[in-house]
Protein backbone atom coordinates (compact mmCIF):
# COMPACT_ATOMS: atom_id res chain seq x y z
CA UNK A 1 0.00 0.00 0.00
CA UNK A 2 2.77 2.40 1.02
CA UNK A 3 4.56 3.23 -2.11
CA UNK A 4 8.38 2.34 -1.40
CA UNK A 5 11.10 5.38 -0.84
CA UNK A 6 8.60 8.33 -0.21
CA UNK A 7 8.70 8.10 3.23
CA UNK A 8 9.62 11.20 4.69
CA UNK A 9 10.24 13.58 8.04
CA UNK A 10 10.07 17.16 8.74
CA UNK A 11 12.02 19.28 10.61
CA UNK A 12 13.76 22.74 10.66
CA UNK A 13 16.04 22.15 7.66
CA UNK A 14 12.66 21.12 5.67
CA UNK A 15 12.03 17.35 4.74
CA UNK A 16 14.62 14.19 5.31
CA UNK A 17 14.35 10.47 3.76
CA UNK A 18 13.53 8.06 6.88
CA UNK A 19 14.17 4.63 6.58
CA UNK A 20 12.68 3.81 10.75
CA UNK A 21 9.26 5.73 12.04
CA UNK A 22 9.73 6.45 15.77
CA UNK A 23 6.67 6.65 18.00
CA UNK A 24 5.74 10.03 18.90
CA UNK A 25 6.71 11.45 15.74
CA UNK A 26 4.93 12.43 12.42
CA UNK A 27 6.01 11.58 9.16
CA UNK A 28 4.67 11.97 5.31
CA UNK A 29 4.35 9.03 3.39
CA UNK A 30 2.65 8.26 -0.41
CA UNK A 31 0.83 5.34 -0.82
CA UNK A 32 -1.45 3.98 -3.74
CA UNK A 33 -4.71 4.49 -1.96
CA UNK A 34 -6.91 5.04 1.21
CA UNK A 35 -6.76 2.53 4.03
CA UNK A 36 -5.41 1.53 7.09
CA UNK A 37 -2.07 1.17 7.60
CA UNK A 38 -0.87 -1.32 10.12
CA UNK A 39 2.80 -1.62 11.73
CA UNK A 40 3.58 -4.35 13.61
CA UNK A 41 6.95 -5.10 14.59
CA UNK A 42 7.06 -9.35 14.36
CA UNK A 43 6.43 -8.67 10.87
CA UNK A 44 8.71 -6.67 9.75
CA UNK A 45 11.40 -8.86 7.86
CA UNK A 46 8.82 -10.60 6.28
CA UNK A 47 6.87 -7.75 4.99
CA UNK A 48 10.19 -6.35 3.90
CA UNK A 49 10.06 -5.19 -0.03
CA UNK A 50 13.02 -5.68 -2.50
CA UNK A 51 13.77 -2.40 -4.01
CA UNK A 52 16.42 -1.95 -6.90
CA UNK A 53 17.77 1.06 -6.13
CA UNK A 54 17.56 2.93 -9.69
CA UNK A 55 20.04 5.81 -8.39
CA UNK A 56 22.87 4.11 -7.54
CA UNK A 57 24.67 5.25 -11.02
CA UNK A 58 22.77 7.96 -11.44
CA UNK A 59 24.96 11.78 -11.16
CA UNK A 60 24.29 13.31 -7.59
CA UNK A 61 23.58 17.23 -6.93
CA UNK A 62 23.25 18.21 -3.41
CA UNK A 63 21.50 21.43 -2.05
CA UNK A 64 22.71 21.90 1.77
CA UNK A 65 22.86 18.05 1.94
CA UNK A 66 19.38 17.02 0.02
CA UNK A 67 20.41 15.01 -3.07
CA UNK A 68 18.95 15.07 -6.43
CA UNK A 69 19.72 12.80 -9.39
CA UNK A 70 19.90 12.71 -13.01
CA UNK A 71 21.04 11.07 -16.36
CA UNK A 72 19.11 7.83 -15.57
CA UNK A 73 16.17 6.70 -16.80
CA UNK A 74 13.38 5.28 -14.42
CA UNK A 75 10.78 3.29 -15.40
CA UNK A 76 6.95 4.57 -15.23
CA UNK A 77 5.78 1.98 -12.83
CA UNK A 78 8.37 2.94 -10.38
CA UNK A 79 8.74 6.80 -10.88
CA UNK A 80 6.34 7.47 -7.69
CA UNK A 81 8.78 5.82 -5.82
CA UNK A 82 11.44 8.90 -6.30
CA UNK A 83 8.75 11.49 -5.83
CA UNK A 84 8.55 14.39 -3.08
CA UNK A 85 5.90 15.67 -0.58
CA UNK A 86 4.34 18.92 -1.14
CA UNK A 87 6.37 22.36 -0.80
CA UNK A 88 6.41 22.61 2.45
CA UNK A 89 5.47 26.48 4.08
CA UNK A 90 7.39 30.11 3.12
CA UNK A 91 10.85 30.11 5.37
CA UNK A 92 12.00 26.50 5.74
CA UNK A 93 14.49 25.40 3.15
CA UNK A 94 12.98 22.99 0.29
CA UNK A 95 14.63 21.78 -3.04
CA UNK A 96 13.02 19.53 -5.73
CA UNK A 97 12.92 19.43 -9.74
CA UNK A 98 9.67 21.01 -10.72
CA UNK A 99 6.56 18.97 -10.48
CA UNK A 100 7.70 17.44 -7.27
CA UNK A 101 10.72 14.88 -8.46
CA UNK A 102 13.63 13.92 -7.33
CA UNK A 103 15.11 12.91 -10.53
CA UNK A 104 14.82 13.35 -14.21
CA UNK A 105 16.31 11.91 -16.95
CA UNK A 106 18.23 14.36 -19.30
CA UNK A 107 17.05 17.77 -18.17
CA UNK A 108 15.17 19.92 -15.42
CA UNK A 109 14.08 22.71 -13.61
CA UNK A 110 15.38 23.18 -9.87
CA UNK A 111 13.20 24.89 -7.54
CA UNK A 112 14.72 25.76 -4.34
CA UNK A 113 14.09 27.74 -1.27
CA UNK A 114 16.76 29.02 0.80
CA UNK A 115 16.36 30.79 4.37
CA UNK A 116 19.57 31.08 4.82
CA UNK A 117 22.62 33.46 3.36
CA UNK A 118 24.29 30.58 0.96
CA UNK A 119 23.03 27.79 -0.16
CA UNK A 120 25.68 25.14 -0.59
CA UNK A 121 26.11 22.38 -3.88
CA UNK A 122 28.16 19.74 -4.08
CA UNK A 123 27.93 17.13 -7.15
CA UNK A 124 29.26 13.99 -8.60
CA UNK A 125 29.05 13.45 -12.49
CA UNK A 126 29.70 10.48 -13.54
CA UNK A 127 30.46 8.67 -17.18
CA UNK A 128 33.10 11.77 -18.08
CA UNK A 129 30.00 13.53 -18.69
CA UNK A 130 29.26 17.44 -18.78
CA UNK A 131 26.31 18.89 -17.63
CA UNK A 132 25.56 22.33 -16.85
CA UNK A 133 23.51 24.41 -14.43
CA UNK A 134 21.81 27.92 -15.58
CA UNK A 135 20.55 30.47 -12.86
CA UNK A 136 18.06 32.71 -14.12
CA UNK A 137 20.28 35.67 -14.50
CA UNK A 138 22.12 33.46 -17.03
CA UNK A 139 24.77 32.83 -15.04
CA UNK A 140 26.57 29.21 -16.11
CA UNK A 141 28.34 26.24 -14.00
CA UNK A 142 29.71 23.73 -15.83
CA UNK A 143 29.17 20.61 -13.81
CA UNK A 144 32.28 17.49 -14.55
CA UNK A 145 33.75 15.11 -12.28
CA UNK A 146 33.45 16.14 -8.08
CA UNK A 147 32.74 19.59 -7.00
CA UNK A 148 31.23 22.55 -5.35
CA UNK A 149 29.34 25.70 -5.62
CA UNK A 150 28.36 28.30 -3.43
CA UNK A 151 25.59 30.52 -4.22
CA UNK A 152 23.70 33.20 -2.23
CA UNK A 153 20.27 33.26 -3.27
CA UNK A 154 17.25 33.08 -1.38
CA UNK A 155 14.80 31.47 -3.42
CA UNK A 156 14.49 30.71 -7.56
CA UNK A 157 15.24 28.34 -10.15
CA UNK A 158 18.40 26.60 -11.71
CA UNK A 159 18.20 25.15 -15.46
CA UNK A 160 19.84 21.71 -15.17
CA UNK A 161 20.85 20.12 -18.58
CA UNK A 162 23.86 17.87 -20.40
CA UNK A 163 26.18 18.99 -22.26
CA UNK A 164 27.43 18.21 -25.46
CA UNK A 165 30.83 19.37 -26.40
CA UNK A 166 30.07 19.80 -30.16
CA UNK A 167 26.24 20.16 -31.03
CA UNK A 168 24.66 17.48 -33.77
CA UNK A 169 22.38 19.97 -34.94
CA UNK A 170 21.22 23.40 -35.21
CA UNK A 171 18.21 23.68 -32.10
CA UNK A 172 16.45 27.27 -30.46
CA UNK A 173 15.18 26.21 -26.87
CA UNK A 174 12.44 27.68 -24.91
CA UNK A 175 13.61 30.43 -22.74
CA UNK A 176 13.64 30.27 -19.22
CA UNK A 177 12.19 31.65 -17.02
CA UNK A 178 8.61 31.68 -19.45
CA UNK A 179 6.81 33.94 -18.42
CA UNK A 180 9.76 36.40 -17.51
CA UNK A 181 9.80 39.45 -15.42
CA UNK A 182 12.35 41.22 -16.83
CA UNK A 183 15.18 39.11 -17.74
CA UNK A 184 15.14 36.16 -19.51
CA UNK A 185 17.80 33.82 -20.87
CA UNK A 186 17.62 32.03 -24.68
CA UNK A 187 19.49 29.31 -25.41
CA UNK A 188 20.67 27.79 -29.26
CA UNK A 189 23.31 25.29 -30.59
CA UNK A 190 24.76 25.61 -34.03
CA UNK A 191 26.80 22.09 -35.42
CA UNK A 192 29.21 24.36 -37.57
CA UNK A 193 30.36 27.75 -38.57
CA UNK A 194 27.47 29.86 -38.91
CA UNK A 195 26.52 33.63 -39.54
CA UNK A 196 23.65 33.64 -37.30
CA UNK A 197 20.65 36.29 -36.57
CA UNK A 198 18.28 35.86 -33.68
CA UNK A 199 15.33 38.48 -33.37
CA UNK A 200 12.60 39.66 -31.15
CA UNK A 201 9.19 40.41 -32.82
CA UNK A 202 5.76 41.40 -31.70
CA UNK A 203 2.50 39.78 -32.85
CA UNK A 204 1.97 42.19 -35.12
CA UNK A 205 5.54 40.80 -36.87
CA UNK A 206 7.07 44.10 -36.15
CA UNK A 207 11.24 43.73 -35.01
CA UNK A 208 11.33 44.62 -31.46
CA UNK A 209 15.33 44.26 -31.28
CA UNK A 210 18.06 42.29 -32.38
CA UNK A 211 19.94 39.97 -29.89
CA UNK A 212 22.23 38.29 -32.36
CA UNK A 213 23.65 38.85 -36.04
CA UNK A 214 27.03 37.50 -36.19
CA UNK A 215 29.34 34.65 -37.17
CA UNK A 216 29.76 32.20 -34.32
CA UNK A 217 31.52 28.98 -34.29
CA UNK A 218 29.97 25.31 -33.94
CA UNK A 219 28.91 25.42 -30.24
CA UNK A 220 26.12 26.37 -27.58
CA UNK A 221 25.25 30.02 -26.84
CA UNK A 222 23.27 31.73 -24.36
CA UNK A 223 21.95 35.16 -24.86
CA UNK A 224 19.51 37.58 -22.84
CA UNK A 225 17.04 39.31 -23.03
CA UNK A 226 15.76 42.28 -20.91
CA UNK A 227 12.49 43.59 -22.38
CA UNK A 228 13.78 46.61 -23.98
CA UNK A 229 13.09 47.85 -27.50
CA UNK A 230 16.12 48.61 -30.19
CA UNK A 231 16.28 52.31 -28.45
CA UNK A 232 16.41 50.59 -25.30
CA UNK A 233 12.97 51.17 -24.31
CA UNK A 234 10.70 49.02 -21.94
CA UNK A 235 8.04 47.38 -24.14
CA UNK A 236 4.50 46.17 -22.12
CA UNK A 237 3.43 43.09 -21.11
CA UNK A 238 2.31 40.33 -24.12
CA UNK A 239 3.40 37.44 -26.06
CA UNK A 240 6.42 38.31 -27.89
CA UNK A 241 8.03 36.21 -30.55
CA UNK A 242 12.08 35.24 -31.07
CA UNK A 243 13.84 33.69 -34.11
CA UNK A 244 16.91 32.23 -34.83
CA UNK A 245 17.79 32.43 -38.72
CA UNK A 246 20.89 30.81 -40.54
CA UNK A 247 21.36 30.07 -44.24
CA UNK A 248 20.80 26.07 -42.86
CA UNK A 249 18.07 26.79 -40.33
CA UNK A 250 15.06 28.61 -39.05
CA UNK A 251 13.13 28.60 -35.88
CA UNK A 252 10.37 30.44 -33.74
CA UNK A 253 9.41 30.05 -30.30
CA UNK A 254 6.80 32.01 -28.13
CA UNK A 255 7.46 33.87 -24.85
CA UNK A 256 5.38 35.62 -23.03
CA UNK A 257 6.90 39.02 -20.50
CA UNK A 258 4.20 39.23 -17.57
CA UNK A 259 4.68 42.63 -15.56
Amino acid sequence: MIIPLTSFGFGINGYFIVETLVPGYGYWIRSYGMGEITLSGSAREKSRQIIENRVSEANVIAFNGFPLYFGVDIPESEILSYSLPPKPPSGVFDVRFTGGWRVVENEGEIEFINPDKSLNISYQINKNENWILTSETGTQHVLHGIGGIELTDNSGILFLEKYFLTPTHYSLSQNYPNPFNPVTTITYELPQESYISLEVYNMKGQQVTSLASKGQKAGKYTVQWDGTDLYGNKVSSGIYLYKLETSDFTNIRKMVLMK
